[in-house]
């Protein structure tokens, strides 16, 4: 290690940050310890305020390290401090500035199982705003006997040609959510806001880095704030997901009448997403990940129970060949504190920017 290194971390500690970027700046030539040196002089930077030069130098690390937690923390970071003093997103990074003309026509049929009104009645009131001058509706199945089974009854009843399956524990705080909907279904037939481009397992947490995508918040108790948690570096969308998390997915509407919920094997509440995206991606649809829709979900999930893990030994014995490796042991998730839920949206869409560089190789 260069003694530029060891200078700029002195620096460092007595807050003279300008003249540790400098020795920092000097010490990126030396070979074998880019990422080290990459991930200090993005501290640093940020210390300096320079949230754009600070997210390339962390870039410089997730793109040789693509699970590197701390470096991805810290472009999350990166990109809340550039939503906080409001900078503006230059218009082509914006979500769909590189996606092809048109937006997906027809009404949108949101299905929901729920037993409780108090959830219901709040996802209701969320929808409600978002998609007003929209032609929706809100499909509610009250006694579903398995996911599965109350999705497939509620394709039938829905009249949308634009079809969304989500929890009722959600709220969307993204809001221009109808049009960002409409543009990446144009283009896809599929598309979740959590998943892997990789099966591997029977969850979509098991590929782990570089395979796994997801943007999603959390709330924290008593107050406005909420907490992102992230896995993946790309842009707003990744293409090619084989599963998706059921949290939130769309799809057109043709390919649920080819491709529906499997409700005879997966009759309870578990895989039901995991089978029926996965299947999509085998029926050649075309799915993705889409990473600029902000959503703040009440639960992070249960995946150790015995119910569960009944359910994923059935994905395991339909897909066996999907089910061949052993699972990530890596923690995936980068989380950070957002001060204000109005903040998110533009922290998903600045994360989004900076992940996705000029000329840099598309992910999937």
């Amino acid at each position: 290690m260069p003694i530029a290194f060891d200078l700029g971390r002195a620096y460092g500690a007595l807050g003279r940050f300008e003249e540790a970027r400098q020795q920092f700046e000097r010490a990126v030539a030396w070979p074998g310890q880019e990422c080290r040196t990459y991930l200090a002089l993005g501290y640093t930077l940020g210390e300096l305020s320079d949230w754009h030069a600070a997210a390339r130098a962390l870039l410089v690390v997730l793109q040789a390290a693509p699970g590197h937690l701390r470096a991805l923390g810290s472009l999350s970071e990166c990109a809340h401090r550039l939503a906080r003093r409001g900078e503006q997103v230059p218009r082509n990074k914006r979500s769909g500035a590189s996606a092809p003309a048109g937006k997906r026509e027809g009404a949108i049929s949101v299905i929901v199982c729920s037993i409780d009104r108090a959830k219901l009645a709040r996802l209701q009131a969320n929808l409600q705003a978002l998609l007003c001058g929209e032609d929706w509706e809100l499909i509610h199945i009250a006694d579903a006997r398995s996911l599965c089974e109350g999705y497939n009854r509620g394709v039938a009843r829905a009249r949308g040609e634009i079809l969304v399956f989500c929890h009722d524990d959600i709220a969307i705080l993204c809001p221009d959510f109808a049009s960002r909907l409409r543009t990446h279904l144009a283009s896809f037939d599929l598309l979740g806001v959590a998943g892997s481009t990789l099966a591997a397992g029977p969850t979509w947490t098991w590929s782990g880095a570089p395979h796994a995508f997801a943007s999603i918040a959390y709330p924290r108790a008593g107050t406005d704030e909420v907490q992102l948690a992230t896995c993946g570096t790309s842009g707003p969308v990744v293409k090619n997901a084989q599963l998706l998390d059921g949290v939130f997915m769309a799809a057109r509407r043709d390919l649920l009448q080819r491709v529906p919920f499997d409700e005879g094997t997966f009759d309870g509440f578990h895989l039901y997403d995991l089978d029926f995206s996965y299947r999509a991606w085998l029926s050649g649809a075309r799915t993705a990940i889409c990473r600029d829709v902000a959503i703040c979900h009440e639960s992070r999930g249960r995946f150790k129970t015995a119910d569960y893990r009944r359910y994923a030994e059935r994905f395991r014995r339909k897909f066996p060949a999907a089910c061949l490796a052993p699972a990530a042991t890596k923690a995936l998730f980068a989380e950070i504190a957002i001060d204000k839920t109005s903040l998110l949206q533009p922290t998903l869409d600045w994360l989004n920017c900076l992940a996705d560089p000029p000329n840099a190789e598309h992910v999937g």
